[in-house]
């Protein structure tokens, strides 16, 4: 369970997002056939709810291959983080 708090009341949306780094993908087709590709920054999965003051955030799975975190703000009906 991941808690977020941020001293504004207003309404935010809290984004966050599980990253995995260091991934290989074996690619089968294609100008790169025959090769294994490298990732990092690769989202593993994402979540967003909206609300002012403090969200939580509970995965019923979380991922072995997790590495990091991200998380933002933006205020509601934005694109832009705080």
């Amino acid at each position: 369970m991941i808690n977020l708090q941020f001293d504004n009341r207003e309404n935010y949306t809290a984004h966050i997002v599980l990253l995995a780094m260091d991934e290989m993908t074996a690619v089968t087709r294609g100008e790169n056939r025959g090769r294994a590709l490298h990732h990092d920054f690769v989202a593993l999965t994402k979540d967003q709810k909206s609300g002012s003051g403090q969200w939580e955030f509970e995965f019923s799975q979380w991922p072995d291959n997790t590495d990091a975190v991200a998380v933002w703000l933006t205020k509601e009906g934005e694109f832009e983080p705080v």
